[in-house]
């Protein structure tokens, strides 16, 4: 088949698997990078994998018809209480935990940067927690990054 056919055939489909995030998914994860990157956070590839995983995973975790019914409801019946007229009211909260210096590795950041500050690398295994934040409104709160240490 021709590469002029394969364009018109109303069957023809990609080749190879599917990818994980559609590109709205994937326009959100390369800010979400070079955000970090800029803050001084560069991912590396695994906790990139990480990211696009739980992602993935958090799209087919055992959602079924049933769940949809029973998630319809519970909405319209907060929407009859007033609980959901403010669009700005509605806030989601996640959390993401970073291990820092696990391995010394390339990291993610905006293309041209000529340095990308970092936490400590090598063996020092700093965790870093991560809240992001978000309303039905569509603002994006800043994240709100936790160290390990004891708070004086």
């Amino acid at each position: 088949m021709t590469i002029v056919r394969y364009e018109k055939s109303p069957t023809a489909q990609k080749i190879g698997r599917k990818t994980k995030l559609d590109t709205t998914e994937e326009a959100l994860l390369v800010d979400m990078l070079i955000g970090f990157g800029n803050s001084g956070f560069p991912m590396n590839k695994h906790d990139l994998r990480s990211v696009v995983d739980g992602i993935s995973f958090g799209k087919g975790a055992g959602w079924t018809p049933e769940c949809a019914e029973d998630w319809i409801s519970l909405l319209a019946k907060l929407e009859s209480e007033g609980y959901l007229s403010d669009p700005a009211a509605i806030i989601n909260f996640d959390e993401s935990g970073f291990m820092l210096g696990f391995e010394k590795e390339k990291g993610y950041a905006a293309r041209g940067m000529k340095h990308v500050p970092s936490y400590p690398d090598g063996t020092t295994r700093y965790a870093v927690s991560t809240l992001f934040c978000g309303d039905a409104a569509g603002k994006m709160y800043k994240p709100l990054v936790l160290f390990d240490g004891i708070i004086t």
